[in-house]
């Protein structure tokens, strides 16, 4: 059997979009003013999010903060928002507070995403700051196994990959993922790549050759266009 380490978290689909959806609504209704024209700019306010991120479950809390001059203020209020201006789909809000929480959600759009800065002002609306663009790409997540046996000089190996489906909202087989076989000889520092690898309809691929000598086994997978790519645990053989 190839252990992958992976956990799931089973949940409806509808539930994690209706929570999308009314956290936005929410977000909009608190936001939906405009600062009054001629506020001096006194700095510049940033957002700091992730640079990838992962979607293995329904619902993922992901600490985000804010630094620049505006951290300075005891009580920032700032916004950031993803999408177009009368379509955004996702958000980061700072209500009058330095840390907060992005909430990934499994229907969230995957890919790289821009946030765009709404607005950034004192808690007294007396004073307002440029804003950064940080980017974040989203991808599903994916594990990695894999299992080896000798007999002889004859080496096996046995890997599987998994990916997560936000559809089923749980690990599927990951079919057509590409990756190589590697080997470390005992005493040596570098990896080799022994085979090149396409999985099959359930995720997996076996390969078998001949080589006397002892050392470590891992698969590593390549990421895809909303996939993060995958290695595997080592294998002595």
């Amino acid at each position: 059997m190839i252990a992958t380490g992976l956990t799931g978290t089973a949940a409806s689909q509808a539930t994690a979009t209706d929570h999308s959806r009314k956290d936005f609504n929410a977000f909009r209704s608190k936001v939906a003013h405009d600062i009054q024209p001629g506020i001096p700019v006194i700095g510049s306010c940033y957002l700091v999010v992730p640079a990838t991120a992962r979607v293995v479950q329904p619902y993922s809390p992901i600490a985000i903060r804010l630094t620049g001059g505006c951290a300075i203020s005891d009580r920032p209020n700032a916004a950031w928002t993803v999408g177009p201006d009368d379509r955004a789909y996702d958000f980061a809000y700072f209500d009058h507070a330095r840390t907060g929480t992005w909430n990934l959600f499994v229907d969230t759009p995957l890919g790289k995403r821009t946030w765009k800065g709404n607005f950034a002002y004192t808690y007294d609306e007396t004073a307002q700051y440029t804003q950064n663009a940080p980017v974040t790409t989203v991808k599903v997540g994916s594990w990695a196994g894999l299992s080896t046996s000798r007999s002889g000089s004859k080496v096996t190996i046995n890997t599987r990959t998994v990916r997560y489906s936000t559809s089923y909202q749980q690990p599927i087989a990951w079919a057509g993922a590409t990756g190589w076989i590697q080997f470390k000889a005992k005493g040596a520092s570098t990896w080799k790549t022994i085979k090149n690898v396409t999985t099959n309809s359930s995720g997996t691929y076996a390969y078998s050759y001949t080589n006397s000598g002892t050392g470590d086994y891992r698969v590593v997978y390549a990421e895809a266009a909303y996939i993060w790519g995958a290695t595997s645990p080592i294998s002595n053989r």
